[in-house]
């Protein structure tokens, strides 16, 4: 995600945005490691690049809860209904106050057919570059 090593005029797409990070630091760190991550994170959100589009597909945690026991991935399976709550309410928050690019809010269910697929496809074309 650094600024240095993407190139113009290219177009990368992530399930990752940097201050995610974040979000996992405040959820598991102790106060104080905490306190020194936030001050190493700070810098290097500086060298991070700004994201031109954000999309946010969100679902309940019992859909999210769902699909974790169908993947059965083994480190996953100690996730509990609390946390997903958890992350659920600071990617709400994450959303309502970004505002350094736009950002496409929808559920899970607003993308499940290939018209509504067709329709989100059609809003990110519109930010991408040389559209």
């Amino acid at each position: 995600l650094s600024r240095e090593v993407l190139e113009d005029g290219r177009v990368y797409i992530s399930d990752y945005i940097f201050e995610k990070a974040l979000m996992y630091a405040q959820s598991w760190l102790e106060p104080a490691v905490l306190e020194k991550y936030e001050s190493v994170y700070a810098q290097q959100k500086q060298k991070a690049a700004t994201p031109v589009l954000i999309i946010y597909i969100g679902d309940t945690t019992e859909h999210c809860m769902e699909r974790i026991h169908l993947r059965n991935r083994k480190y996953e399976q100690g996730i509990e209904t609390g946390f997903l709550k958890h992350q659920q309410i600071w990617y709400n928050s994450f959303c309502e106050n970004w505002k350094a690019c736009p950002l496409i809010q929808i559920t899970a269910q607003q993308c499940r057919t290939d018209r509504q697929v067709r329709k989100l496809a059609d809003e990110i074309r519109y930010y991408l570059p040389n559209n």
